[in-house]
């Protein structure tokens, strides 16, 4: 899941610290060092932000739905959850699209 991260940082053009990276060791700590990034683009550069967003692939209308539910500050935990939720989809789909291995595949069936 470290790929969010960096692909986040590579969108920002923000070049990631390794020593950080590898200290990242469960999804917790991955949230956290995202929900910094997050409150970062949200000071430094909203537009950015919702440029990643969408680079992403992060619903538009689940995220507007679901920060004018909440306060303001709020706003990094849930776009941080929003982007390692798509994270965990595009992988998903990935493996369900994978080929199977050529040793499961009946020999008679192949051309």
């Amino acid at each position: 899941m470290q790929s969010a991260l960096l692909q986040v940082c590579r969108y920002a053009e923000i070049e990631p610290d390794e020593q950080q990276l590898t200290d990242i060791v469960n999804e917790d700590m991955l949230q956290a060092k995202l929900e910094e990034l997050v409150s970062w683009l949200l000071d430094k550069d909203f537009e950015k932000l919702l440029w990643i967003l969408y680079r992403v692939d992060v619903d538009e209308q689940r995220t507007k739905e679901i920060l004018a539910q909440h306060v303001p500050a709020d706003a990094p935990h849930i776009l941080a959850t929003l982007i390692l939720e798509r994270q965990k989809q595009k992988e998903e789909i990935r493996r369900s699209f994978q080929k199977a291995p050529v040793a499961d595949e009946d020999e008679d069936l192949l051309l």
